[in-house]
């Protein structure tokens, strides 16, 4: 008996460093944001490492960090901080990294969660973080530059300059006194820690470096291309270079700890090891149905090999190549979302598949696999149950759920092909379910299929691609949001056009209509939400709702309050009154875009699921609840209980407008000009980090718009101490607006179908051209975007758009493309693919 003790003893001393959650409810409830009752889903999986001893596993995800016993697979641990993003944990498993909502850099403690240090580094663009193995210095990649860090005293400590373009890997030598850097376009460079020097420029790989990596002896760094099969590496003590080409593939590595085999992922889902010596394979694991394998890691004993897919996780014998292991519940961006008639069931959809859950206690049910690159952007669930149908890549897909199997693919709308259109697409059954009815935002038309299978009619109006619909109930009105700026109303029995609604600025994005059918209510990439009274046609507008667009709404089941998601560059979701149309509350909690949100059947639960992989379940009914009224002062414009730079956009947005009873006119003066610009910009909250604070809606802003300010301010007669904290603020955004340098960024989605954005930044104003080659030389596509000030030209709304087409209309093939951005006389040329 007293051999058993110290084991026993051990282990209920591991269990009580997780006691509150080892003994406490299901892991879905651990570590909720204030409002939620569930989380479903563990999130997409970013990296994996085992902890010192073997066993455990850490798994990070966007928002939090995972832990699990490795001898029985359990949960023991959900790490999270709900105001931060986790951005990197140190290869010791003893820290972690967060990015801040307000920009500073938190390492925190794995073990208690403390903070050992906090780093301001002035703006949130930094790609990737690294710690050194002795835990004392720290390295962020911002754009073209790594800044270090002294993580105990808090202090920057040096910053490395020499690359040309974006810096996409980091990492630090076993003993720490080496740094690692790869960039796109450009080389790996090797810089030694203390000095803040250049060692080494290792100038034989200069194609879109995305991985650089040291063997656990320090003895060799390894380096892999976003555009190639080849495995780069170079001795350290002889300096020599040399390349392995694996033929099965190569998009993520891993070395042995004893650096003589590397662990090697590729885009197909295959995993296998290779021997460096013999250049061979010599065992294949088997068991990924997914093509993204993110990470890759050995156990310290090298006896086992842990993969991660965006959301499958496998433990593998290194020897047999059989799976020790499967932990399940990761899950990858949620896109498409839908509760069953009984609320009890949630299905999510995301790329190439869509998953089953049980809604009441965040089991997952079930997983299908749609078309390979697809995104199921609409689900729509027949009133019985029965019958899923998914808006997936270029068809919808037809599922008999209780069978478990695909029964019809509907290949067009009314004769028009399909085409992928990642989220504005919309699909919906009809109450009485004889009818499936279909958008898509690059068809005008919306299209009705009988029993969803025939179809059998379309509505005709629009004059561009519907984006998005939305049925009342006993199916007698239909609604509809287009990209030609307009909302319609439309007879669901006759198919006629009762109403055509005008007032927005740009794509409508999504529409709903409230239960009595008096409201509807839409939004989009205006970034306003308007409501439509159907009796009188009049509107209201909640302006600058989001931080870039409104992407989904949603009435509250009694049609009192509405709430909206901002899509790809906001994380929140917003609350609003519909009686006075001000903002109630803010939801935060999810680490990306929250791209969905819908409301459960019994009117309790609502449902938001993010790009982080998660979808979080709120207790409506107390998250509406507020401690009375919400303070609001002159200067905050949109309402929303906080001024921002968003209330400063859209003062600028009314200049010359009639001021009477518009917010913007601050001063009350019946003017609407820059002194209530100035006001707003006065009053900005946390003014010294207002910058970082806000970097998101700051992408709204030119640098011309600002020096436009500047100029009109400084015209005023008087310059009080208000308007002078305004000067200092517009000086600083002016300062943030303007890069150090002219580039040419990766454009994304890469690879992509059919439509990608080209992201640039201009040091300086030029006339911008972007070209568009084929591998053979033959220009494509030239995009004039014209004269173009200093700015950072990043997000959707700003960056330069292709639809994929050649200068004839015409989508080109699959394939490897090369765009040319001139501007000046800077040039540059990057790489990208499409696949279809």
């Amino acid at each position: 008996m007293k051999r058993l003790t110290i084991p026993i003893l051990l282990l209920l001393f591991i269990v009580s460093l997780y006691l509150p959650h080892a003994h406490g409810q299901h892991y879905s409830r651990w570590d909720l944001p204030e409002g939620a009752k569930l989380r479903i889903g563990k999130g997409s999986i970013n990296n994996i490492m085992y902890s010192p001893d073997g066993n455990q596993l850490i798994v990070q995800c966007f928002k939090g960090i995972w832990i699990y016993d490795l001898q029985t697979g359990v949960e023991l641990d959900y790490i999270t901080d709900q105001d931060a993003e986790v951005y990197a944990v140190s290869s010791d498993a003893n820290m972690y990294v967060s990015l801040t909502t307000n920009g500073q850099l938190h390492i925190r403690s794995l073990v208690d969660g403390t903070i050992r240090s906090t780093l301001q580094p002035q703006t949130q663009d930094i790609r990737r973080v690294a710690i050194s193995p002795d835990g004392s210095t720290f390295a962020a990649t911002i754009r073209s530059e790594i800044h270090l860090w002294n993580i105990d005293t808090g202090e920057q400590i040096g910053i490395l300059t020499g690359h040309t373009s974006t810096v996409n890997s980091l990492v630090f030598s076993p003993d720490g006194n080496t740094l690692v850097s790869g960039s796109w376009h450009d080389t790996v460079r090797v810089w030694d820690v203390a000095s803040a020097t250049q060692k080494r420029n290792l100038s034989q790989h200069q194609d879109s470096i995305r991985t650089v990596l040291y063997s656990p002896d320090g003895s060799k760094i390894a380096s892999l291309s976003a555009n190639s099969n080849v495995v780069h590496l170079w001795d350290t003590d002889t300096e020599r270079y040399y390349q392995i080409k694996p033929t099965k593939g190569v998009s993520k590595i891993a070395f042995s700890p004893d650096g003589r085999t590397i662990a090697i992922g590729h885009g197909g889902g295959g995993l296998y090891l290779w021997d460096l010596q013999t250049q061979e394979t010599i065992v294949e694991f088997t068991g990924h149905t997914g093509n993204n394998i993110r990470s890759i890691v050995f156990s310290p004993d090298g006896k086992s090999l842990a993969s991660g897919g965006s959301e499958e996780l496998f433990i593998w014998n290194t020897e047999t190549g059989a799976v020790k292991r499967s932990i399940t519940g990761h899950t990858d961006s949620v896109i498409g979302l839908t509760f069953s008639s009984d609320g009890k069931t949630l299905i999510t959809g995301g790329w190439g598949q869509f998953n089953i859950w049980d809604a009441t206690n965040a089991k997952h049910k079930d997983l299908f696999f749609t078309v390979e690159w697809g995104v199921c952007e609409a689900l729509a669930l027949s009133n019985d149950g029965n019958t899923l149908a998914v808006k997936n890549s270029q068809y919808v897909l037809l599922w008999d759920l209780p069978r478990r199997m695909h029964i019809a693919t509907l290949s067009g709308y009314g004769g028009e092909k399909l085409t992928s259109s990642y989220l504005n697409a919309s699909l919906v059954y009809s109450a009485d379910g004889k009818y499936l009815i279909g958008t898509n935002e690059f068809y005008s038309a919306i299209h009705v299929w009988y029993m969803g299978r025939t179809h059998v009619k379309a509505f005709i109006g629009h004059t561009a691609g519907v984006t998005s619909m939305a049925l009342s109930n006993h199916d007698r009105f239909l609604v509809s949001g287009s990209n030609d700026n307009t909302v319609r109303l439309w007879d669901f029995a006759t198919g006629s056009n009762l109403e055509t609604y005008t007032g927005h600025t740009d794509r409508v994005f999504t529409v709903a209509l409230n239960d009595d059918k008096s409201i509807i209510a839409s939004g989009g990439r205006d970034n306003t939400i308007k409501l439509w009274d159907i009796t009188t046609g009049e509107s209201r507008t909640i302006p600058a709702a989001h931080n870039e667009e409104v992407r989904k709404i949603a009435f509250s089941p009694d049609g009192k309050t509405l709430v909206s998601c901002g899509g790809w560059e906001d994380a929140t979701v917003k609350i609003w009154d519909v009686a006075s149309a001000q903002l109630i509350r803010t939801l935060t909690g999810h680490a990306y875009a929250v791209l969905n949100l819908t409301f459960s059947p019994d009117e309790n639960t609502l449902a938001t699921g993010s790009y982080d992989g998660t979808v979080l379940l709120w207790d409506y009914n107390s998250i509406i609840d507020t401690d009375g009224e919400i303070l609001q002062t002159a200067e905050d414009v949109n309402r929303d209980g906080v001024v921002d730079l968003q209330d400063l956009i859209y003062v600028a947005s009314q200049f010359g407008q009639p001021a009477d009873e518009n917010p913007a006119d601050v001063n009350d003066d019946g003017t609407i000009n820059i002194t209530d610009l100035i006001l707003v910009a006065a009053a900005l909250q946390d003014v010294n980090a207002a910058p970082v604070k806000y970097t998101q809606a700051i992408q709204a802003i030119t640098t011309s718009d600002v020096q436009q300010w500047l100029t009109q301010v400084h015209q005023v007669n008087t310059h009080p101490a208000t308007v002078q904290k305004g000067i200092v603020i517009l000086e600083q955004l002016l300062s943030l607006l303007t890069p150090e340098k002219t580039a040419l960024l990766p454009n994304y989605p890469n690879p992509f179908n059919p439509e990608t954005w080209i992201p640039y930044q201009l040091n300086q104003a030029a006339k911008v051209t972007i070209q568009i080659y084929s591998p053979d030389g033959n220009m494509v596509r030239t995009l004039d975007l014209g004269n173009q000030s200093a700015g950072i030209y990043q997000t959707r709304s700003k960056a330069a758009y292709w639809d994929g087409k050649n200068e004839a209309g015409e989508p080109v093939a699959s394939g490897i493309y090369f765009y040319t951005l001139s501007a000046g006389n800077y040039s540059a040329t990057r790489r990208m693919v499409i696949r279809k």
